[in-house]
């Protein structure tokens, strides 16, 4: 077995044990519980974490298969404009819960449309948006702006939050 095929199975372990908790801490019924003598306080905490942990080994696992290059790409038509609008329109109200200010700025014509795949490109935005309304200090402002550079389209989010130290960040995060 190759190391990065070892890692990809030890992660399909742990999400598939996170994704059975969460599933049992999300359909049990409190009659039940109470014959079972399950304690409330135990499982109902673990549902957020535990979501969030599914979520974070369903990401991981996207950039094992990307660089592996086991991972479909299913090109089409996509206008970067609706793609940050299906974002946005998640994430308004965790943005407005804390109170942050949300700003497009579409420097194409809206009919800028791409070859890619619709469904990362969501996914990519709205890690992006999301992690921005769910880290900065309430009050924020979010600009996400689009762009047109040459061949390529652009989709740029950028806060007033702290940012992420530079010995962490991606060239052009």
């Amino acid at each position: 077995m190759t190391p990065t095929v070892a890692k990809i199975s030890s992660l399909l372990y742990w999400r598939t044990n996170c994704a059975t908790v969460w599933r049992y801490s999300s359909t049990r019924s409190a009659t039940a519980d109470r014959t079972c003598g399950v304690d409330e306080g135990t499982v109902r905490p673990q549902r957020p974490s535990t979501s969030h942990f599914v979520h974070l080994v369903d990401d991981l696992l996207d950039v094992a298969r990307i660089a592996t290059g086991k991972i479909k790409l299913n090109a089409e038509l996509v206008k970067p404009r609706d793609v940050v609008n299906l974002v946005l329109d998640a994430c308004r109200p965790e943005a407005e819960r804390k109170s942050h200010r949300m700003t497009v700025i579409d420097e194409t014509d809206s009919g800028l449309a791409v070859r890619g795949d619709a469904v990362q490109l969501t996914q990519v935005v709205s890690n992006l948006l999301s992690n921005t309304t769910k880290y900065m200090d309430a009050g924020g402002c979010i600009t996400v702006r689009i762009a047109r550079e040459s061949e390529h389209a652009l989709i740029e989010v950028s806060d007033t939050g702290i940012g992420i130290p530079t010995c962490f960040a991606a060239p052009r995060v």
